[in-house]
């Protein structure tokens, strides 16, 4: 059974709110064809919402106008739904299309028939890659590899911060905390939180027992980590190294794994 967990999208200055699991052996074409459409449908729905709302906030109306208009507008929501949807399922239909057939660099699938951890960690030496590349690669790793996607997220809070009520959604922007819902923790200490806790994204390729994780940390892509000076990577292992997958898995849920010497892969920034 899936676990499911909270995450939250900041788009142009708007927090987005979705639920998301922790996937398991599934097709990646259908999980990030559709946890994107999801997304991109909630900015949607978001921004016009808020659209109303700020009428309220501008405060140009009386508040009986201004509910009256909001009132209206979330039943005009319901009317655009299928439009809505239906724009934005093309929208990102050819966009992904776009994505999932990008040119992956050749080492990445050479790691399939590397017989050892040595050829497979030479493989890896020096090797840049985008972010849709990335999604390329799993994709086309299903397809024409027979390898089914996972992807695990464990976080860890401060010691001091544990069993603490956070707010149903909290961020930092403009040097502010911004926050929904209620607590008793300071802005201070939600800063604490967002800067020092400890998230770990792993994504496995299984065929049998052979399988691939890359993994990066919150930290290693805001450039907080100290390997080259802070450039964003992902590290690499796999089945070849010695460890069983269920042992990667759990050393990667824990606050602070241990699996030896890994390689680095740079994760490039899209332009």
């Amino acid at each position: 059974m899936a676990k499911r967990i909270k995450t939250y999208d900041i788009e142009n200055g708007t927090a987005i709110l979705s639920s998301v699991q922790d996937i398991e052996f599934c097709n990646p074409l259908e999980y990030f064809f559709e946890s994107h459409l999801m997304l991109m449908l909630t900015a949607k729905r978001e921004a016009k919402a808020l659209g109303a709302l700020e009428i309220l906030k501008q405060g140009q109306l009386s508040l009986h106008k201004s509910i009256e208009i909001i009132r209206k507008n979330t039943l005009a929501l319901k009317a655009w739904e299928k439009e809505m949807f239906d724009e934005t399922f093309e929208e990102w239909k050819q966009e992904f299309e776009k994505k999932r057939i990008a040119k992956v660099p050749t080492n990445f699938f050479a790691l399939f028939s590397a017989k050892s951890k040595n050829e497979q960690k030479d493989l890896l030496k020096n090797q840049r890659i985008f972010p849709n590349e990335l999604l390329a690669f799993y994709c086309q790793s299903y397809v024409d590899y027979g390898f089914t996607f996972s992807e695990y997220k464990s976080q860890h809070l401060p010691n001091d911060l544990k069993g603490k009520d956070f707010p149903d959604l909290y961020y930092e922007g403009n040097k502010e905390i911004h926050k929904i819902g209620k607590t008793l923790l300071s802005d201070g200490q939600l800063k604490h939180s967002i800067k020092n806790r400890k998230v770990t994204v792993s994504r496995f390729l299984d065929k049998g027992n052979e399988f691939h994780c890359f993994f990066t940390t919150y930290k290693s892509l805001r450039g907080e980590e100290s390997w080259k000076d802070g450039q964003p990577h992902f590290h690499y292992i796999s089945d070849k190294f010695g460890h069983s997958r269920e042992k990667v898995l759990e050393e990667l849920k824990s606050k602070n794994y241990k699996l030896g010497s890994l390689p680095h892969i740079v994760i490039l920034r899209e332009e």
